[in-house]
């Protein structure tokens, strides 16, 4: 697999038809090369700090064969960025794209040339993803039961990206998958489930939440 883009954007305030919203989801490929560290990308920042970005959402990745899967099903063709993907994987020219983000586990690690960035948590898609991509409110549970969620990933070494990087899963320990926290999503786990998605390197966020749901049993 290879690096296809790299994406970035700064927050703007802009009408997405319910009025003025500020949001960083609109992402615009750049050249390169971009250097990435735990803060995420040169360039790039977030809209809504509450739920995006921190150093476990250091980058957001989405896959060739999940952007063919859309491109199916939505009747359009769509570039590199457009589902706020800071970094766009793809096969080589020679291969399809092997990889899809429901095929990822928390843990796993993706070595992207020099920079190792590790699967913290999927996206759960909120009404401004929806917007940016001018579907009605419903695609945001279209677009989570399709279970095509991207990875958010936090970064282990540092580097600089440049498209056309070489990218390589490394599997983890694979206790959790990233399709599996989309499904827990507003579900009641058992004790069982809630003390193995907390030993699972998740992001914080996600890791906040369990917390608080062993808290409450």
């Amino acid at each position: 697999m290879r690096l296809q883009a790299v994406s970035v954007g700064l927050p703007e305030t802009v009408d997405m038809g319910s009025g003025p919203e500020t949001t960083a989801i609109f992402k615009a490929a750049v050249p390169g090369p971009v250097q990435i560290s735990a803060r995420g990308l040169d360039g790039d920042a977030v809209g809504d700090t509450r739920v995006h970005g921190g150093p476990d959402q250091a980058a957001y990745l989405y896959f060739g064969a999940d952007y063919a899967h859309w491109e199916v099903l939505l009747g359009r063709s769509l570039p590199p960025g457009v589902f706020g993907d800071n970094l766009t994987v793809a096969g080589h020219e020679e291969q399809a794209a092997t990889v899809s983000s429901r095929e990822l586990w928390v843990g796993d690690r993706i070595a992207v040339g020099p920079v190792i960035l590790e699967v913290t948590a999927p996206r759960i898609p909120c009404g401004t993803f929806a917007r940016r991509m001018d579907l009605p409110a419903s695609f945001v549970d279209r677009f989570r039961g399709e279970l095509r969620p991207g990875v958010y990933t936090r970064v282990i070494e540092s580097g600089s990206l440049s498209v056309g990087d070489p990218v390589e899963v490394i599997e983890g320990e694979r206790t959790l998958s990233i399709v599996e926290l989309v499904e827990l999503w507003g579900a009641t786990p058992d004790t069982d489930t809630i003390e193995r998605v907390l030993g699972a390197p998740v992001a914080e966020r996600v890791r906040d939440d369990y917390e608080r749901k062993r808290a409450r049993r």
